[in-house]
């Protein structure tokens, strides 16, 4: 009986089988010398560590110290140089028995390319993805685990610590209201080999009491295995931008109609308001004197509301964001606004130097506008009225700019109700419909900055507002 007894079974076998004791190979089939496009004389006659790639020499040693103290390998994957010059994937099975070591290895280069040319694929299609809110999962239907790219992470903020996730976990982040109707379209188009498409309301927050829910697009593809169903590969796009987008423009289409259907009949009755006072002196004397002026006033002031409201709707949607420079657009305001500083004395304090922002110019001079006119309209009776400007860098990307009076101010339970439209904190009647403030806010979150306020009676007040840096 010959040492291999096994020989010619092994000889025909196309898997790569060798026997190697710590430094050699013994014994190697014709495979194994067919795959590396070598003769066995020469394998035999080598150091294995001769064919091996230098980057996996040190974890294929730790893999023979292992079989040295009598432990099997488990797909031990190394390179081995070709013949020809070019790297070949091996994966190992190998068991220890009298000194040497038996080994099966598999050629799993194609495998290992085409893994790498997916990943290289995924992360492209990853980065392409980002720019329209989206990104790719993958679902393991036998084991019901689910994989999701780092973009869906994002969209979805989950912590990215959080590594597995299976279908019922992503079941619990849909809108309950959208369950059983997600997935009986899901589970209709699988059933038949058809991918799906739908709009689902997902939350991450799954212990939030107040959830917000995202508008999500899924598209999925069934994976099939000799006809068998065994994943879902698919993408979800964050679809909420696009829903508010569709509402802005349904608010600017309404903006529109209201600026110029409900202002021409208030045009025409103004203007038969103005004929009747005119072709009749019966509206000079009281009690009709008063209606008289109170449907005049009521009136213009409707007037107002309506461009005042189609100005919140519109307030900052079409401006691009470029650098601006604020001393610039602060001495344009303060320059416009000169006549009424003058009467009432107001002493106005700037800093030495003031930075660009990322903004329009038209809607920085709207903000500086509006608060220091509201300084000045609400500051008229207090004596020696100064308003500050304050500037302060808070980060490389963003700075803080404030103006803050010495006025009445206004009670601190009310310093986020002045953003509110129509809302006046004052209860004087000083004018305007209370919505200029609101328009500030609307600007600011166009611009993908802050503002807020603080304030005590009596005390004047300051509004803060955050903007993006501009580096020119």
């Amino acid at each position: 009986m010959s040492d291999f007894d096994y020989e010619t079974l092994v000889e025909l076998s196309d898997d790569m089988i060798g026997v190697a004791n710590a430094t050699h190979f013994v014994f190697v089939n014709e495979a194994f010398a067919r795959n590396l496009g070598r003769s066995k004389e020469e394998i035999l006659s080598n150091p294995f560590v001769v064919f091996l790639h230098p980057d996996d020499r040190d974890a294929t040693m730790v893999e023979i110290d292992n079989l040295l103290h009598g432990k099997n390998v488990y797909k031990l994957t190394n390179r081995y140089r070709h013949k020809n010059g070019t790297w070949r994937y091996l994966e190992w099975l190998s068991h220890p028995l009298n000194g040497l070591f038996y080994g099966s290895a598999r050629d799993v280069t194609d495998r290992v390319l085409l893994e790498r040319q997916r990943d290289q694929t995924l992360l492209l299609l990853e980065e392409s993805l980002k720019v329209s809110d989206a990104g790719y999962f993958s679902i393991d239907t036998r084991s019901g685990d689910v994989s999701l790219s780092r973009e869906l992470y994002r969209i979805l903020d989950f912590p990215l610590e959080r590594t597995q996730f299976t279908t019922q976990d992503m079941i619990a982040c849909v809108h309950p209201d959208d369950v059983e109707r997600t997935r009986n379209l899901a589970m209709q188009a699988l059933a038949q080999g058809d991918s799906f498409s739908f709009l689902a309301r997902m939350c991450c927050a799954q212990d939030a009491q107040d959830k917000q829910y995202k508008s999500m697009r899924f598209v999925g593809f069934p994976v099939l295995e000799y006809g068998e169903l065994i994943g879902v590969f698919g993408l979800m796009r964050d679809m909420t931008h696009d829903e508010a987008t569709l509402r802005q423009e349904e608010l600017e289409l309404f903006a529109r109609i209201a600026s110029h259907d409900l202002r021409a009949p208030l045009r025409q009755i103004a203007m038969f308001l103005d004929l009747m006072r005119l072709e009749s002196n019966v509206f000079d004397k009281d009690p009709l004197k008063e209606y008289f002026e109170h449907a005049q006033r009521s009136t213009k002031r409707l007037d107002t509301l309506i461009q005042d409201l189609s100005r919140y709707v519109l307030a900052g949607q079409h401006d691009a964001l470029v650098s601006v420079p604020v001393m610039d657009v602060l001495e344009q305001v303060l320059q416009d606004l000169s006549e009424r500083i003058e009467a009432q004395q107001a002493t106005i304090a700037l800093p030495e130097q003031l930075p660009n922002v990322f903004a329009s110019h038209s809607g920085l001079y709207h903000i500086f506008q509006n608060l220091i006119s509201n300084a000045l309209k609400f500051g008229q009776h207090t004596p020696e009225l100064t308003i500050s400007i304050h500037v302060e860098q808070q980060s490389s990307d963003h700075v803080l700019l404030s103006v803050a009076d010495n006025g009445p101010g206004f009670a601190k339970e009310e310093e986020e109700l002045v953003f509110q439209p129509f809302k006046q904190v004052d209860s004087r009647s000083l004018g305007g419909s209370g919505i200029g403030l609101s328009i500030v806010k609307r600007i600011v979150d166009r611009y993908h900055g802050d503002v807020w306020a603080t304030s005590s009676p009596g005390q004047g007040c300051t509004f803060f507002i955050r903007l993006m840096l501009s580096q020119d």
